[in-house]
């Protein structure tokens, strides 16, 4: 898996769902028909029970970095991929309180803890 295939599946596996779910709420408020209204309102839900998982795991290995004894963090999933590059900050972006509300990726790397 290349880098590029990676965030493009993750970008699917986010955006996708959300586009599913626009795409119902249209229909479901376009809709004349209590049944059918309904009908879109199951299969939002069922949808949301199924899909959730998967996204979820995907979402969260892109914080599951492996740091090396040399200094070095590739992604778990993907070790073609350097934490530490500005590529991966874009996708690794998330709030922590105790560095001034910025995104940040935080790696336990030579002993220490390293914020990048």
């Amino acid at each position: 898996m290349t880098n590029a295939s990676f965030y493009k599946s993750l970008s699917v596996y986010t955006g996708l769902p959300f586009l599913i779910a626009i795409i119902l709420g249209f229909a479901y408020f376009a809709a004349s028909s209590q049944a059918f209204k309904n009908i879109l309102f199951e299969t939002f839900f069922a949808m949301a029970f199924l899909i959730l998982p998967a996204v979820s795991i995907k979402i969260f290995t892109t914080f599951a970095c492996h740091d090396f004894d040399n200094c070095t963090s590739y992604l778990e999933a993907d070790h073609a991929i350097d934490c530490k590059a500005d590529a991966h900050k874009f996708y690794c972006v998330r709030y922590d309180p105790r560095l001034s509300r910025r995104p940040s990726c935080t790696s336990y790397c030579c002993g220490g803890k390293e914020t990048y």
